[in-house]
């Protein structure tokens, strides 16, 4: 049996989620670093963030300054070397379909071969793209299904997503995967497979196709951890995997069972995470730091002065990494706890909702964090 992936369109949207410790986030150079992500959420140094209780924004939110009217001297002397994040805008990055031979572009294993239109994975083959992408990702693939061979138990196809910066109970991890599986009688599954602390490759949730056309649009969506299925335009499955703190590296399709025909291979994506030179590494590194003073403030009742460490926090945040950065949406978040616990309720109000809007757009109204 053979697949023919006639389509695959990838999209990535940058976003980074909050640091746990500043070695996280600051790079080995020493000069520049890319704008990357750690693992989860610090309960130590954000002790609010499980506090937060908030409702769905108003369509009209008022803008509330969250500066603080004491800003140290090294908030003030850094202001003129923060510059503001945009929100991410996808464009594309390449678009094959192979009718000249593309194979350079890819990495490869096993046997792959080319003729004009379509590479062919011979079994045990993958090709692989590499991608400097973010926390958000699609994959669309248009897949043909000839009949099985009458000596075949069952073919399988996999795509695989890569990943920086996903962990687990402060263990690393690096990929999950979907995989397609057609059985003796030509009966379809799709499974949403995790990798976890031991290694192992667990099922998170899976599902029976009820399609048996020779065509089967399929789609993929890694946004911020919320993974989403949809066969011919139908969402079958959808499933959180905890790694919204990951940044895609790559993408690979292989070919486990039975050959793989690829016809098409396109995909946008927004631009790389910028990176960061020394000064606002350092800053910014500060900021995680003073997380932990906060956090102490926090504990011991002190909310005011909590408030204060983290409206400093707060303004140099969304100068470096700007205010679609999951970092600065969990400070705005904090900001309002914050001032919940201090009885202000005209000032937390606007800013839940101020966060809510910026979260809607970067994580998506389905995402758990979000809802």
């Amino acid at each position: 049996m053979k697949y023919v992936i006639c389509s695959i369109c990838l999209l990535t949207t940058l976003s980074c989620s909050q640091p746990q410790e500043p070695a996280q986030t600051v790079s080995d150079s020493p000069t520049e670093t890319s704008i990357g992500s750690s693992a989860g959420t610090d309960s130590d140094a954000n002790p609010a963030a499980s506090q937060v209780t908030t409702t769905k924004p108003s369509s009209t939110v008022a803008e509330t300054p969250v500066a603080s009217t004491n800003q140290s001297s090294t908030s003030e002397s850094s202001a003129s070397i923060l510059a503001e994040a945009q929100a991410p805008v996808l464009q594309s990055v390449f678009s094959d379909n192979f009718l000249k031979d593309t194979r350079a572009d890819y990495t490869i294993t096993g046997d792959v071969s080319w003729e004009a239109g379509k590479l062919t994975l011979a079994e045990g083959a993958s090709i692989e793209r590499a991608i400097n992408g973010g926390s958000w990702a699609k994959v669309e693939l248009s897949l043909q299904f000839p009949e099985l061979g009458h000596n075949r138990s069952g073919d399988e196809f996999q795509v695989w997503f890569a990943l920086n910066g996903a962990t687990q109970g402060g263990v690393q991890y690096s990929d999950w995967f979907v995989r397609l599986r057609i059985d003796a009688v030509g009966s379809r599954s799709l499974e949403i497979i995790d990798t976890y602390r031991d290694a192992s490759d667990q099922v998170v949730r899976d599902c029976s196709l009820e399609s048996t056309a020779e065509n089967l649009q399929l789609s993929i969506e890694f946004r911020h951890g919320l993974v989403r299925l949809a066969a011919d335009g139908s969402e079958v499955l959808c499933a959180y995997i905890s790694k919204d703190s990951a940044l895609l590296n790559s993408v690979k399709a292989t070919a486990p069972i039975g050959k793989r025909p690829i016809s098409e291979f396109a995909m946008s994506s927004v631009l790389p995470p910028p990176t960061l030179t020394e000064k606002k590494r350092t800053l910014l590194a500060d900021t995680y730091s003073a997380d932990r003073e906060y956090a102490t403030f926090f504990r011991e009742g002190s909310y005011a002065a909590a408030a204060e460490v983290n409206e400093k926090n707060l303004g140099i945040r969304k100068s470096i990494l700007g205010e679609h950065h999951v970092d600065y949406l969990r400070s705005l978040h904090t900001l309002a706890f914050l001032y919940n616990r201090i009885g202000d309720l005209s000032r937390a109000e606007p800013l839940h909702r101020q966060a809510l809007n910026l979260e809607q757009s970067v994580l998506g109204e389905q995402h758990p964090h979000y809802a």
